[in-house]
């Protein structure tokens, strides 16, 4: 069971994030302190009993708890978690809702934009003063990204996600503050997550590391880890780098370009995740697990079955090879039960509020993966009734949107098909490549641009369409 943040070590038994300062409030405390006015008090309080709580999700992490003691003594940080905490309240309450007391809203919105500007100057102050503090600056940076979500501009959160890792590469490779190194370090599990996120949205994949990983260089023993948090944190790498790959690739496979070089990576990559299938099955095997540990389980594996087809498809140019793949498809649609979609649908911490955003990617890109690459049409139609029946976002990902995208996908895809001939899928000239919302909206009815990509002719072809995804 999930309890408020109060300042203590959390249910990863980890203390709050330490700084170089000495001036540690009590736990019982930390509302108290630099009290502010009454809507300051009550964003800092809906931060940390329901912000911190709802943004990890399914996985349960206490690092948003842990900002309490930083905020503290980090105005930077303090204006930032009530900036969030302000429009995590204001989206819980309204965004769901078709008539919004416009009024009450904007007043909301236009405290949290103040917030957010003293949050930008306070840091500019604390930099000026200490330009080494990269605690400070990435945190700062994470409360940034999240109150972009929060207000739907995705490539506003994914500018401050590129400077963040920025950031954290040149910490990596540079000097670092002993005082610091320990606490930032744990701040990269976040980061590395969130480059994850961004690769699979269709930005490209940040190597936070600046020495590029070579798959096939990878060490070569048994993946194994002792938990469930070990397990996550292996695939997240994993994945990390099967993007990477897969990306480096993508002009070459469509050249026709593919290297041997190209197989050996695209082999290794697939023995290294068949590696960690193996390693989970025997963990998830040897106990056993409560419910919200049992659907924490089957998602990391639909991650890995979903990023398994991926890394199979990456060196071949026609999207029909996705069809080699419809067991495993089935195999992931299966995995997505209804009590499992349910549980994200009605997502609240146990004797909590419920919530319908978390700040981590869950379900949402998966079954978005399935629905348009996927071309069997029960498959694909119940992937995208799991996507309007969530109804939430995960980072950047809002399931009514991708629903919608989905939608159209399959509207364009199957108008090729021909029945009389006995067809049942899309033929490879009907298919989409690539579908990618733009930030570009029309200017009388507010549509939002998509585009979409395919090769009818053997030749490249954009098609641009106005669509509703609100």
């Amino acid at each position: 069971m999930r309890r408020k943040c109060d300042g203590y070590a959390g249910e990863t038994g980890q203390p709050p994030l330490q700084t170089t300062s000495t001036a540690v409030a009590a736990p019982g405390a930390m509302l108290m302190s630099n009290a502010g006015s009454f809507e300051e008090r009550r964003a800092l309080d809906f931060f940390c009993h329901y912000t911190a709580q709802q943004f990890p999700g399914l996985f349960l992490d206490d690092f948003w708890c842990r900002l309490l003691q930083l905020s503290n003594i980090e105005p930077a940080i303090r204006h930032a978690m009530i900036a969030v905490g302000s429009i995590h309240e204001q989206y819980e309450t309204y965004m769901t809702t078709i008539s919004v007391a416009g009024s009450v809203a904007d007043t909301s919105h236009r405290f949290a934009v103040t917030e957010y500007n003293k949050a930008t100057s306070s840091l500019v102050k604390r930099l000026s003063a200490d330009s080494n503090s990269v605690l400070t600056t990435i945190v700062a940076c994470l409360l940034f990204i999240s109150l972009e979500f929060l207000r739907g501009e995705v490539d506003q959160a994914l500018t401050h996600l590129q400077s963040g890792l920025n950031i954290l590469s040149n910490w990596r490779e540079g000097p670092r503050a002993s005082t610091e190194s320990s606490t930032v370090e744990e701040v990269l599990p976040v980061f590395e997550r969130l480059s994850m996120t961004s690769s699979l949205f269709g930005r490209p994949a940040y190597q936070l590391y600046t020495q590029q990983i070579d798959p096939a260089t990878l060490p070569s023993s048994q993946v194994t880890f002792d938990g469930l948090p070990g397990a996550r944190k292996s695939l997240v790498g994993l994945v990390n780098v099967s993007l990477q790959f897969i990306q480096s690739v993508l002009r070459r496979k469509n050249r026709l370009e593919v290297t041997f070089e190209d197989v050996v990576r695209q082999n290794r990559l697939e023995n290294l995740l068949r590696q960690w299938e193996q390693s989970f099955e025997a963990l998830t095997g040897r106990q056993r697990w409560s419910l919200p540990e049992q659907n924490s389980i089957t998602l990391l594996r639909i991650h890995q079955r979903t990023i398994l087809i991926w890394l199979l498809t990456s060196l071949l140019p026609n999207e029909t090879s996705y069809d080699l793949y419809n067991a495993n498809f089935e195999h992931v649609i299966n995995m997505a039960t209804e009590e499992l979609v349910d549980s994200f649908a009605n997502r609240s911490p146990q004797g909590g509020r419920a919530s319908n955003f978390s700040f981590e990617m869950q379900l949402i890109a998966p079954i978005y993966f399935l629905a348009i690459k996927c071309r069997v049409g029960w498959i694909r139609r119940k992937a995208i009734t799991h996507l309007y029946k969530m109804a939430s976002k995960e980072g950047p990902w809002d399931s009514i949107r991708s629903a919608k995208v989905a939608e159209r996908v399959v509207v364009l895809e199957e108008a090729g098909i021909d029945r009389s001939a006995g067809q049942d899928l899309p033929p490879e000239w009907s298919r989409i490549h690539h579908a990618d919302i733009k930030c570009d909206k029309h200017p009388t009815t507010g549509q939002q641009l998509v585009e979409f990509l395919s090769k009818p002719n053997g030749e490249w072809k954009t098609r641009q369409e106005y669509l509703v995804l609100s």
